[in-house]
């Protein structure tokens, strides 16, 4: 009746709320919808260097994931680790995080976007 609609990027409740209004407009009056997510799509970030399981690290579902949270996920850095020069690389673009300074409490969680890659590298002895 109101054919195939798009509701990429909304919520389940946003979802249901659109099917609604869509029902509601042109075929019938207050109708009852109720939408079930049967597979989140991929949204995933890639942890890599000296961690203990280098890999991708899936978004937990409809919540955001930071870096602090994308390491700890990927077994956490190994005792090599270099936490002030974490390298987070996001659309072509490199950028340096101090890790250890999150984990002190002197600086604020970066939140991190599908794709991102986060490199941890090693110390210089």
């Amino acid at each position: 009746m109101i054919g195939t609609i798009s509701v990429a990027g909304l919520t389940v409740r946003q979802a249901e709320q659109k099917i609604r209004d869509l029902y509601d407009k042109d075929f019938l009056v207050n109708p009852g919808v109720s939408v079930n997510v049967l597979k989140y799509s991929d949204r995933s970030v890639n942890v890599v260097g000296s961690i203990k399981n280098a890999g991708r690290v899936q978004f937990p579902p409809e919540k955001g994931l930071t870096i602090l949270e994308a390491i700890s996920l990927a077994g956490g850095h190994d005792r090599l680790a270099d936490l002030k020069r974490v390298k987070l690389t996001r659309k072509n673009e490199t950028s340096v995080v101090n890790v250890d300074d999150i984990v002190k409490g002197g600086a604020k969680d970066v939140a991190l976007e599908v794709g991102d890659v986060v490199f941890v590298p090693e110390r210089i002895l």
